[in-house]
């Protein structure tokens, strides 16, 4: 267990592996409004293996419609064709919502934190929001419903939100114009 301290939480996470020992995720507890007591550590580290448990034995409920959204805007990244279906997951997922997209890169060739945890970490970070892996950076479409007022995005605070989380993962990136259409991300 290992805790985390951002701008808008102040997490305890356990990182989560299959039995192949390859990162699966991780679990997050947000202690923003307690007290830390010292079996915190012992408790979250227990319910980690828990939950390594019921996944190894219970595969699908990795299985997620973000997942499959992450999947499909992957693809649509790799130039490759969706179909309807698709489509309309994109929409749904997306609900009327806007997006920006961010490409996010690690500073140091040296840096020990795995992609697939970076990316866990900005979905908890970013509700509503999808990230991946892709050639050795994260990729994210952010939903920006929080930086809206009316028709005016407050790109300040999307950057103000984004600093700790670039700065504890000694991450930079490069954001898109936002835009409402997964489909033509």
């Amino acid at each position: 267990p290992f805790r985390m301290d951002l701008k808008h939480a102040k997490p305890l996470c356990v990182n989560l592996f299959d039995s192949s020992n390859r990162y699966i995720g991780c679990l997050w507890i947000d202690l923003d409004d307690t007290k830390a007591r010292p079996d915190y550590d012992s408790i979250a580290a227990r319910l980690a293996e828990v939950l390594e448990k019921v996944i190894q034995h219970t595969p699908s409920l990795m299985v997620s419609t973000q997942g499959t959204v992450r999947q499909v805007l992957s693809n649509l990244l790799e130039g490759l064709p969706i179909d309807p279906n698709q489509r309309w997951l994109l929409s749904a997922f997306g609900n009327g919502s806007q997006f920006v997209g961010v490409s996010f890169h690690v500073l140091s060739s040296h840096s020990q934190m795995p992609l697939p945890y970076i990316c866990n970490t900005i979905e908890q970070t970013f509700p509503n929001s999808v990230a991946f892996p892709k050639n050795q950076s994260a990729v994210a479409f952010l939903n920006i419903a929080e930086f809206l007022q009316g028709d005016f995005f407050d790109q300040k605070a999307l950057g103000e939100k984004l600093k700790p989380l670039l700065y504890a993962m000694k991450l930079t990136c490069g954001i898109s114009n936002r835009f409402d259409d997964l489909s033509k991300a």
